[in-house]
């Protein structure tokens, strides 16, 4: 396993075919585990490089053939970073934070998609609440740690309320959607 600044300071910064090769990678490094064609990098870098498809083409195929790119497919080759770099921190940080964004983009989803996949995370949480409400039926505790039966039961009961709340919001919603169509 390398570090992606151990691999950066291969390459002299002041040789134009390194310098390039320096961009592409700090680029790919910004999007770690993704897949990017000869096109996507050039439309992305080409100006900013000032070369051609061609020599990013180039490029591309000799940091494969440097390990430091992984290629995939034969007619329309994609390119990623090698799976034995290793990125920062902060760059799979931002990574992981893109792809729960997509999964609250009310604007991808719509209102009722958003609200289905909240009453389905609210439904996740409210699961290990009627889990220990069964439990405590079952044993001879009344407690669990310092929160009584009572107020177990209390706030299952209260969290079902609201998932049934939003359950009925979102088939109202859902069927006005259909009927406005």
């Amino acid at each position: 396993m390398r570090r992606v600044k151990d691999v950066l300071d291969n390459y002299d910064s002041a040789e134009d075919t390194d310098k390039n090769k320096i961009q592409i990678i700090e680029w790919f490094q910004e999007h770690p585990g993704e897949r990017f064609d000869i096109s996507e990098v050039h439309q992305k870098l080409g100006d900013e490089m000032d070369i051609g498809r061609t020599r990013t083409g180039q490029i591309l195929k000799d940091l494969d053939e440097e390990n430091v790119l992984d290629s995939h497919g034969e007619q329309r080759k994609a390119y990623k970073l090698s799976e034995n770099i290793l990125i920062p921190a902060r760059y799979r940080i931002i990574t992981g934070l893109r792809h729960l964004y997509t999964i609250v983009d009310i604007k991808r989803w719509g209102v009722v998609g958003f609200l289905a996949q909240a009453t389905a995370v609210w439904l996740l949480l409210t699961l290990p609440f009627w889990l220990i409400s069964i439990l405590l039926v079952f044993t001879p505790i009344d407690r669990f740690g310092p929160i009584s039966q009572n107020e177990i039961v209390l706030s299952t009961i209260g969290m079902t309320g609201w998932l049934l709340f939003f359950i009925i919001i979102i088939t109202i919603l859902q069927k006005l959607r259909y009927l406005i169509k």
